[in-house]
């Protein structure tokens, strides 16, 4: 279709009749903000000539569920049912307990 308007293969273009054009600027459009709250509690207890750390650690504490990434394909056949879709969503909520010995 391009090649019979243009009269020859878009730069970049190749023969099969796939060509990638930006759509947009590059860095233009983003996606929403994404939020997300870790917290680490910890404490540290001597026994001595010993040292025990204990400590607890809490990632995406308010279990945010944004989308982190999007497909960025047009595809021109589905008049892009895909594009902009979320593609991949922030880990969700994961709590991780420490435990080390010095001595």
């Amino acid at each position: 279709m391009v090649l019979q308007s243009l009269g020859r293969l878009p730069a970049n273009g190749l023969p099969n009749g796939t060509t990638t054009v930006n759509l947009l600027i590059p860095g233009e459009l983003y996606g929403p903000r994404i939020t997300q709250v870790d917290m680490r509690f910890a404490k540290v207890l001597n026994f001595g000539g010993r040292r025990a750390d204990i400590g607890v650690d809490l990632y995406n504490l308010f279990n945010t569920s944004s989308p982190s990434t999007f497909i960025e394909t047009y595809d021109y056949a589905t008049n892009g049912a895909t594009y902009l879709r979320p593609n991949a969503i922030i880990s969700p909520r994961f709590v991780r307990v420490n435990l080390r010995f010095n001595f």
